[in-house]
């Protein structure tokens, strides 16, 4: 039985691992077979590519990058982590929740497009690279977790404030980057169907709050997977 793949989806600082974590952490107390995944896979050698583009090695000016290039990094990354790790999950019936997927491509390599129509070129290429010829499955749902860019750019800025150890990488940095992913973001979450999670008002939502709305729209659609 084909497994079901739910993907959380948002800016960085979103609360993208925080929910998928709770999320698995709940199915797997109700008895479902859950599986989790985070991309970039840094724990392994399939992101070797992803951790050259975002040291810069490949450039440090997104806007004046061919959109392809970072596409091929990320894709690799998850055809062989893919391969590795969770097909065999994914064929066995699991439930797969991925903190990104291909749709990761889609919201931000994207998001410097002129206009919709170049958007709408760059994202086909994408699923064509991505879901036909590397075959990788299709999530079944797709959760974007909306946040202003703003929040985004000052909560990565905070979490590496205090250790001059780590950098941030050249996407976290470039808060152009993160407005024109947002910008973005409506247009992609809506051209897809995904499942938008407004995430702030006047300050953050509470982290149980935002759960129960994920839990909620889930529950449904997987009630017959146990």
């Amino acid at each position: 039985m084909k497994g079901f793949m739910i993907v959380v989806e948002g800016l960085d600082g979103s609360g993208k691992g925080t929910q998928s974590k709770k999320l698995v952490e709940r199915l797997q107390n109700e008895g479902y077979k859950v599986a989790h995944f985070d991309f970039p896979n840094y724990n392994s050698k399939s992101a070797w590519l992803v951790k050259e583009y975002l040291s810069g090695n490949f450039g440090e000016n997104f806007e004046e990058m061919d959109s392809r290039l970072p596409c091929i990094c990320f894709a690799v990354d998850r055809l062989i982590t893919y391969r590795d790790k969770m097909k065999e999950l994914y064929d066995d019936g699991y439930i797969i929740i991925c903190d990104r997927w291909v749709t990761a491509n889609l919201l931000h390599q994207t998001s410097k497009a002129k206009d919709k129509e170049e958007c709408d070129k760059i994202s086909n290429w994408i699923e064509t690279l991505e879901f036909e010829q590397f075959e990788l499955p299709r999530p079944d749902m797709t959760f974007y977790l909306k946040v202003p860019y703003e929040y985004s750019f000052k909560t990565i800025t905070d979490r590496y404030k205090d250790d001059g150890s780590i950098k941030n990488d050249i996407h976290e940095k470039d808060i152009n980057f993160l407005k024109l992913s947002y910008e973005n973001g409506t247009y992609i979450s809506e051209k897809y169907g995904w499942n938008t999670i407004e995430c702030f008002t006047d300050s953050m939502r509470r982290i149980e709050d935002i759960h129960e709305e994920l839990y909620g729209k889930i529950i449904d659609h997987i009630k017959d997977l146990k």
